[in-house]
């Protein structure tokens, strides 16, 4: 007698997302839950305005305002459920670290992905790819863009844009041989990076004590067309609450603004002037923003592009031991 097969049918989710048993989670509040407190969710759903997510298993995923896509957990979970929230129109996917030879889900150019981009350390090319209007999140991407403080030696104010040429797909700036895999011609950017926070006061550092809070936009302005001029954290933005800087003289040769939110203090746009480098004054700047926001809010983050080891030690040394690692993708 022949033994019948049963056939294994999918779980299907309780909302409709991914493939596996879901549960729905509406609001701030209960994404922050679900996430543990983690300091990551806290600062990217910002004050929860238009925040919704899901739950699958210990992965939690979210959709924030701009609208991107952010998630903690595994990155293949995560990976049935953004594909979904995308159809939002979530320019940027802010996923945990994905292997270079992970297949992504198709998301069709031009379906839906035409809300403004979460900010992200984007070079002018890149910005023209993505949107004009950033959304008010993490990345300067860091990302914060990005965002994402980009120092490429041990001084986190020598920021350089990636070239034209490596909008599409980005490894470590500077260093063609160095390029990740060839995405899906949707996705316009990759980025490795890690967000890293700490609720230690870093130690004392050399000329810290110059560092002050500023109001001189015309200054902050000419300081970052030099220094770091493909930052769209700038004066005016309304996710800037404010802005640290270090003068010589009557003349700003560094700066840094407080994109704090969500209850995490928050630094982006760490820039020193090109000809005040190598006396460690972004050193000193991030050391006193730090101090500050950590008394302020109990915790500080920033984030770092994975293959800068220098500017990765020197966080370290200022107390950003904890890290998370993310990878960043700009859709069309």
């Amino acid at each position: 007698m022949r033994r019948s097969v049963p056939t294994r049918r999918p779980r299907q989710s309780s909302i409709g997302y991914g493939a596996g048993v879901a549960e729905p989670l509406a609001g701030r509040a209960a994404v922050v839950a679900a996430a543990g407190d983690h300091p990551y969710a806290r600062l990217t759903t910002g004050d929860g305005t238009g925040v919704s997510g899901v739950r699958d298993g210990s992965t939690v995923v979210w959709l924030t305002p701009g609208p991107a896509v952010c998630a903690l957990g595994d990155a293949s979970v995560a990976l049935e459920h953004v594909a979904a929230l995308a159809g939002a129109g979530a320019h940027w996917w802010h996923l945990p670290r994905l292997p270079a030879d992970t297949p992504l889900p198709w998301v069709g150019v031009g379906e839906a992905i035409t809300g403004p981009a979460c900010e992200h350390p984007a070079s002018p090319a890149q910005a023209r790819i993505l949107a004009a209007k950033p959304d008010p999140i993490t990345e300067d991407p860091a990302s914060s863009a990005h965002m994402l403080i980009r120092a490429s030696t041990a001084d986190p104010g020598r920021e350089h844009p990636a070239s034209p040429a490596r909008a599409r797909v980005r490894g470590a700036v500077g260093d063609p041989a160095r390029e990740q895999p060839a995405s899906p011609a949707w996705v316009r950017v990759r980025d490795d990076w890690d967000f890293r926070w700490t609720s230690a006061a870093p130690p004392v550092r050399d000329g810290e004590e110059r560092a002050a809070p500023i109001r001189d936009d015309r200054a902050v302005e000419a300081l970052l067309d030099a220094a770091f001029p493909e930052t769209t954290s700038r004066p005016g933005d309304p996710r800037v609450r404010g802005w640290w800087g270090i003068r010589a003289g009557s003349r700003l040769v560094a700066c840094a603004a407080d994109r704090s939110r969500g209850g995490v203090g928050f630094l982006a746009a760490v820039a020193v002037d090109p000809a005040a480098r190598g006396h460690g004054l972004g050193t000193a700047l991030t050391a006193a923003l730090t101090r500050h926001l950590i008394g302020e809010h109990g915790v500080c983050a920033l984030g770092v592009m994975t293959h800068n080891i220098a500017a990765a030690r020197l966080y370290e040394s200022l107390g950003y031991a904890s890290s998370l690692p993310r990878t960043s993708l700009g859709l069309l």
